[in-house]
């Protein structure tokens, strides 16, 4: 199963198999390989298509996600800030012009 695993992740030796199994091995390897990558884009594909199909139902359930993201971001500048020996501060802003600037850095 690990080996498998490994394998989806391209950690494997193509010519070993090849040595070791044969036309077979190779065979077995890549059929696998086809069907894991072909499972896990329907599986990333129909999550996303879910997710639109909600929103579509009801535009309110959208994630705040990027409340999180702007969190992160303004930690992360306050901690790099005292490294360096600033102070990072966004005091008396909204949260959506905190958002806008971290955007626009990115």
């Amino acid at each position: 199963m690990t080996t498998l695993v490994s394998a989806f992740l391209g950690k494997f030796n193509f010519t070993s198999v090849a040595a070791e199994y044969g036309s077979y091995g190779i065979l077995f390897l890549l059929v696998y390989l086809m069907t894991m990558i072909f499972l896990i884009l329907n599986l990333f594909i129909s999550l996303i298509n879910e997710y639109i199909a909600m929103v579509k139902r009801d535009p309110h359930v959208i994630p705040r996600d990027h409340e999180v993201v702007t969190h992160f971001i303004e930690t992360l500048k306050s901690r790099i800030g005292r490294i360096m020996g600033r102070n990072v501060k966004n005091e008396g802003k909204t949260l959506r012009e905190k958002y806008r600037e971290t955007v626009c850095l990115l």
